[in-house]
């Protein structure tokens, strides 16, 4: 996490209210808060072959 993240994905009491509120309006059921600069959210993997495969 990046530190301009967490002004949408920080601990609950460090987000603005103007934001918590259009936060809670469009994404009702999200739980995606209290995270720390530096912490991972998420990644994802990529797998290239490194040889092209041939036609048998």
């Amino acid at each position: 996490m990046a530190p301009v993240c967490l002004s949408c994905h920080g601990p609950a009491g460090s987000i603005p209210p103007e934001v918590k509120k259009i936060l809670t309006e469009r994404y009702p059921h999200d739980t995606a808060t209290g995270y720390a600069s530096g912490e991972v959210r998420g990644a994802i993997a990529v797998k290239v072959p490194l040889q092209r495969e041939t036609s048998r």
